[in-house]
């Protein structure tokens, strides 16, 4: 019987350099002239920060409660002093300050309607 493992050449491998040698010099040359270290831009420090989720977007949930009649919107994961978020976002929104709620037992704040959008707007212009 004839066995295809025994009676064949082992397979030479040949690799082809995916990029061009000139292309390695002219990274090299950009490598070393760009600055080391890039500077982070500037945030203004405040009490509090707010963590994307895993997917990269702000974690601002709208909900429905009581049946729908309830509506309102949630902002999650902040770290630090959120009620001076609350204290914040009351301002810019315009809204009362009993219709922006900080939860203290999980750190989130609660605003009366469906305002994603518009918190989205606000914390992107704050660098979120």
């Amino acid at each position: 019987m004839f066995c295809l493992a025994r009676n064949t050449a082992p397979l030479a491998v040949k690799f082809r350099p995916i990029l061009a040698p000139s292309l390695f010099r002219s990274l090299a040359t950009d490598a070393a002239s760009s600055p080391a270290v890039a500077t982070p831009k500037a945030r203004p420090q405040k009490p509090y920060m707010i963590h994307r989720s895993a997917t990269g977007n702000l974690p601002v949930y709208q909900e429905t409660r009581a049946g729908g009649s309830k509506k309102q919107t949630r902002i999650r994961k902040i770290e630090g002093d959120a009620k001076v978020l609350r204290d914040e976002l009351t301002e810019e929104l315009g809204i009362k300050k009993e219709e922006c709620v900080w939860h203290q037992l999980t750190n989130n704040v609660v605003v009366k309607g469906h305002r994603r959008l518009q918190l989205i707007d606000v914390l992107t212009a704050k660098g979120f």
